[in-house]
């Protein structure tokens, strides 16, 4: 149970990371005519996620231990950058978040006491786009060269010993 109760905690991580990560993107890819492309191509990337973590989980359920296939060593490392990626742009969220929400609390009090009428307010500011993409940009570097690294057959983990650049 104890491998498979963290399999499935990461699981939940992943879904909860690529839910708040999408709704954080959202603002960025609602913008400019190519918008639906952009959203169609996150979908994609994300249910390729998903096929990576059904595969990730067959070949450990499977029980057999040894040799991995060129597949599973693709999936599992497609499947750790995207991780990686969500994980360090939502990083950026939650800071910007954690600061909407203290500014939306201040303002919130200051109008149970104040003259206006707390009804017509917007209490939580919007996020800032600047923040948003940096934040989209930071998160594209381990994205990027851990793509990099899978299309060169570099391997991270050490399994292979040779280098192939061309």
């Amino acid at each position: 149970m104890g491998r498979f109760g963290f399999f499935i905690f990461l699981v939940f991580l992943f879904v909860l990371l690529d839910v708040y990560s999408f709704y954080g993107l959202k603002g960025l890819l609602s913008q400019g005519r190519y918008s639906r492309i952009y959203t169609g191509l996150y979908f994609a990337i994300s249910a390729f996620g998903y096929f990576c973590i059904v595969h990730l989980y067959q070949f450990m359920s499977n029980g057999v231990s040894g040799t991995r296939s060129e597949l599973f060593n693709f999936t599992s490392g497609f499947l750790l950058t995207l991780f990686i990626t969500k994980l360090v742009f939502s990083i950026f969220l939650i800071t910007q978040d954690g600061g909407r929400a203290i500014i939306g609390l201040f303002q919130y009090v200051k109008s149970l006491f104040g003259d206006g009428d707390a009804s017509q307010q917007t209490f939580i500011p919007e996020r800032r786009t600047f923040i948003t993409n940096v934040g989209a940009l930071v998160a594209a570097i381990p994205f990027l060269g851990c793509y990099m690294a899978l299309q060169r057959k570099i391997s991270i983990y050490g399994t292979k010993n040779y280098l192939d650049i061309s």
